[in-house]
């Protein structure tokens, strides 16, 4: 995966979790040489079936000058603090995972908080988040309020964590993880998790050794074309006999970015799609970015179906 576009996109609404998103975003446009978009959804939805935008009311207006104002200040204060960064700015109609997925469509990345108000409300909390990082055609970073790495600071520091199940979503997360540690000089941990079997199968066949040997064999084969692509990067692999999200959160201490697939099999069963996914994005101590787009043919269910969070589907 090759972050080629022009600008990152971030949503914005004014919330303290939204001036976070923008902050680690600017940031982060300024390390890459790239443009950053601002975008605010106006959407107010109501119990009579009328949604804002569909009618030229009194209230829509509203909420468009509103945003209008809003995006007005954001881009003022950007300019003060970072003068060279090439800002743009828009107001669109719509519901915000819907407005933010076809943002992506143009964009190196969309950036998000974990909640929010007004046009991103409840934003990676429900519905909202789940729509934004499945739907987005690029790689959707969710930064939580108060726990946001400045992506300028410390340049050659920390890690990139990134989960690896061996699924084609995880072998493009890991080249993804590999571009963002080539481009802050810092290191990669690829982490890959299996669960424990009952302890009388572990106790008469040494399955841990065996099983710790697998895993780096998987690690090795899964980063083969992103170590080749970014030969300067150093990397680390963790392999844990154990429970998948609470080994990402206990590896994302102290990383400067955490990053995932939107699918997965085996020891990330489920990631982003139930409750492994949830707990991530509530728990990690730093930045999670997702590798975004639609399932690579390897990774889609049988027969054209949906993936189900009990199959093996990071």
């Amino acid at each position: 995966m090759t972050l080629s576009c022009t600008a990152i996109v971030v949503g914005v609404d004014g919330s303290p979790e939204s001036d976070d998103a923008l902050h680690w975003a600017a940031s982060e446009a300024a390390v890459r040489g790239c443009g950053l978009r601002l975008l605010h959804a106006a959407y107010l939805p109501t119990l009579t079936g009328h949604e804002s935008g569909t009618l030229s009311t009194a209230t829509d207006q509203a909420l468009v000058a509103a945003g209008r104002h809003l995006l007005a200040e954001t881009m003022s204060a950007l300019d003060r603090q970072t003068p060279n960064l090439p800002v743009t700015s828009e107001v669109r109609w719509g519901r915000p995972a819907d407005v933010l997925a076809e943002a992506g469509a143009e964009a190196v990345m969309v950036v998000v908080g974990d909640r929010g108000r007004g046009g991103f409300a409840s934003l990676l909390l429900g519905s909202t988040s789940l729509r934004t990082a499945m739907r987005a055609p690029c790689p959707v970073a969710v930064v939580r309020c108060g726990r946001q790495a400045d992506p300028a600071d410390d340049i050659g520091r920390g890690r990139v964590v990134v989960g690896v199940d061996g699924s084609a979503r995880s072998a493009a997360a890991a080249m993804l993880a590999f571009e963002e540690a080539a481009l802050h000089q810092a290191d990669v941990n690829a982490v890959h998790v299996t669960a424990a079997p009952p302890r009388e199968v572990s106790a008469t066949l040494r399955w841990g050794e065996q099983e710790r040997t697998d895993g780096e064999k998987l690690l090795d084969e899964a980063t083969a074309a992103a170590r080749l692509a970014h030969p300067t990067v150093s990397v680390d692999y963790t392999v844990v006999i154990g429970n998948p999200a609470a080994t990402l959160i206990d590896q994302c201490v102290g990383a400067r970015l955490a990053v995932v697939g939107t699918r997965g099999r085996g020891g990330f069963t489920g990631l982003l799609l139930g409750s492994v996914s949830q707990t991530l994005l509530h728990h990690a101590s730093c930045p999670v970015l997702i590798t975004g787009g639609h399932p690579p043919a390897d990774d889609a269910a049988p027969d054209g179906g949906a993936a189900d969070e009990g199959s093996s589907s990071v």
